[in-house]
């Protein structure tokens, strides 16, 4: 089987589209798999004598479409493989009918999820990494993409940490938060939470993982570039930026509390790599993935996500009582055996072997092609304008947090 890769991005420590297609291939070593990616890739000896195809996605012209059109049929693959990349998407209806489509939905909400359903009909089957995916794609697209939509969760990859064998016994807890200054991370909880723990002489230690730049921060009169501006130094904080993918999987497995109330999530990676080495994963109850894996009080903690107060209580009950969580410890190194790699694996090459299930598909039209455009470009409007006012009201939020008003 030929398989054609199309991401995004392919450079790590970024976000979970790189990650996921770095799993992809290793996880499918054996197969022959071509990397098509946006971003200029630099490529590493782990790469050896893989085709790594730098093409853009994100430009959406007809001559790019075009372009595209050509590669593919130089290349000739049995199965595409389209991960969060708009012009594939575009092209779908374009496409010879003896090559299968399979598309990857990385996000519930906003571009990712809309790219992933675009032109689903000429797709043949829709990859979601949460039952909340796949009800997007029935509330969006109606029941023909549910139809299509096959759940498979993550995969996840035991990296053993250097933590002690035996989390329940005193010492020094560890804490990550993996989401960056995201606002569908749950960014400005995490702050509030750790600005709380900060003023306590709880013995632990917090790893920020992803950007901390503060959108706007250079603005004159107001300048405060970085989330950290907003809290105390403080030396029980270990980490705070961005780090290498290894970097952070070998923080992550080290961590005794996995910290990511997220408002929407496809299905975090780093929560498969906590989950992995038996970390004790504090979610919210907002609707996005990680609640098809974390159940409350039996492999983790599923708090209200918008009570940062709620958070913080239970981080410190754990703190302070280790020995009372053991139960909760060893039941989610044990849920990680669900979505073991070779759980993955199987349940992908099900999936990449599924017999063609897509409309017919016909030559190149620009008419139709910059009607999907439009589409696409509408969807990709809307969801500018909610992450400005998002972005507006992180802005805000930082200073009141940075002065002592909040």
């Amino acid at each position: 089987m030929k398989i054609a890769l199309f991401t995004d991005t392919y450079t790590t420590g970024h976000g979970g589209i790189a990650s996921y297609a770095h799993d992809f291939v290793g996880n499918l070593s054996e197969s022959d798999i071509t990397v098509v990616c946006s971003d200029r890739y630099v490529r590493t000896p782990e790469d050896k004598d893989r085709e790594i195809i730098t093409f853009e996605g994100n430009d959406l012209s007809e001559d790019n479409a075009r372009r595209l059109l050509r590669l593919i049929g130089d290349m000739a693959p049995d199965v595409i493989v389209n991960s969060a990349y708009p012009l594939l998407s575009l092209v779908t209806p374009y496409l010879p009918d003896n090559i299968r489509v399979v598309t990857v939905s990385h996000f519930v909400k906003g571009r990712l999820a809309y790219i992933a359903g675009l032109n689903h009909r000429y797709a043949d089957t829709i990859i979601a990494l949460s039952t909340h995916n796949r009800d997007y794609f029935r509330r969006i697209f109606g029941e023909e993409a549910c139809e299509k939509t096959e759940v498979v969760h993550n995969p996840a990859h035991k990296v053993s940490g250097s933590g002690p064998a035996d989390k329940t016994k005193p010492h020094t807890l560890r804490i990550v938060y993996p989401g960056g200054n995201n606002h569908y991370k749950g960014s400005d909880k995490v702050s509030l939470v750790l600005r709380r723990l900060l003023m306590t002489d709880l013995d632990f230690e917090f790893y920020w993982l992803g950007d901390t730049y503060i959108a706007g921060g250079r603005w004159p009169g107001c300048r405060t570039d970085d989330i950290s501006q907003c809290l105390p130094a403080d030396r029980r904080v270990k980490q705070f930026g961005m780090v290498p993918r290894d970097a952070a999987v070998k923080i992550i497995s080290r961590a005794d509390i996995f910290l990511l109330p997220s408002r929407a999530e496809g299905f975090p990676v780093t929560l498969c790599e906590a989950l992995a080495d038996g970390c004790i994963p504090i979610i919210s109850d907002h609707k996005h993935g990680s609640l098809d894996f974390i159940k409350d009080g039996y492999n983790g903690f599923v708090v209200n996500g918008g009570d940062s107060g709620g958070i913080y209580d239970k981080i410190v009950e754990i703190i302070r009582h280790p020995e009372r969580y053991s139960g909760i410890y060893s039941n989610a190194r044990a849920s990680a055996a669900a979505i073991a790699p070779e759980v993955w694996r199987r349940r992908m090459l099900g999936v990449l072997g599924m017999p063609a299930r897509h409309d017919a598909r016909a030559a190149y039209s620009g008419r139709r092609y910059r009607a999907d455009r439009r589409r696409l470009r509408a969807a990709t409007l809307c969801k500018r304008i909610y992450d400005k006012m998002w972005l507006l009201r992180n802005f805000v939020f930082y200073r009141l947090l940075r002065y002592g008003i909040i």
